[in-house]
């Protein structure tokens, strides 16, 4: 799975460890990650697709007042 490759580089970009695949939907592929102390986080992954991630970086604008997200 060569997008396993790519997520795990992002992952250790930010010392963060791949926990599980959650989720290789139509379009995405979610994944379980944690840190050093164990604060796990979800990693939404779009491979090379510009339109997908433009729509989640409004949506992460619009519900940054209610969950903790991040960019990059």
């Amino acid at each position: 799975m060569e997008y396993l490759d790519e997520i795990r580089h992002i992952l250790a970009s930010h010392d963060l460890k791949l926990d599980a695949v959650l989720n290789n939907g139509l379009s995405n592929i979610v994944v379980k990650a944690a840190d050093a102390q164990g604060e796990l986080y979800a990693l939404k992954y779009y491979p090379r697709d510009t339109f997908k991630i433009g729509r989640e970086e409004r949506f992460i604008e619009l519900a940054s007042g209610t969950i903790p997200v991040q960019i990059g």
